[in-house]
């Protein structure tokens, strides 16, 4: 899987200085893809992807964009699977933290919910983590009409 390339075609709908959003048609496989986490959706049918633009695309035009399947296994990771870890180990630290109480579950609850909060604020919020999150699909081929 890492190793292995996403490839899709989708249409330059609007250029904004250098960045793009590239309109994707969506196909019956769109549901089950790992990669629609880079995609939003705009209506049920099609996605749009922002990227950068380092081939000089034009509105209209056909472009194929691709990405590599360790930049979207390490986002898996560290969207999804390091926050689970963080859960996990915040209840286990939470019950023995507060286990002569008798509130202890819930304690260890909120433990565990602010040490994922934390991990996402410092995730999103700092430059220096959020630079690790750019493997972001890249315009590798231009059609122009």
């Amino acid at each position: 899987m890492k190793s292995e390339e996403i490839v899709e075609e989708g249409i330059v709908i609007s250029v904004m200085g250098s960045d793009v959003e590239v309109e994707l048609s969506g196909n019956e496989n769109c549901n089950e893809c790992s990669a629609r986490l880079f995609c939003k959706p705009k209506t049920d049918k099609s996605n749009v992807l922002k990227l950068k633009d380092v081939l000089d695309v034009k509105a209209g035009d056909v472009v194929r964009i691709a990405i590599k399947g360790s930049a979207l296994f390490n986002a898996t990771v560290v969207l999804y699977g390091l926050p689970l870890i963080l859960l996990l180990a915040g209840l286990l630290i939470g019950l023995n933290l507060f286990s002569a109480g008798s509130s202890t579950e819930l304690f260890s609850f909120i433990l565990s919910i602010v040490m994922v909060a934390i991990y996402y604020s410092v995730l999103f919020f700092i430059p220096a983590f959020k630079k690790k999150l750019q493997g972001k699909p890249k315009i590798t081929l231009v059609r122009r009409n």
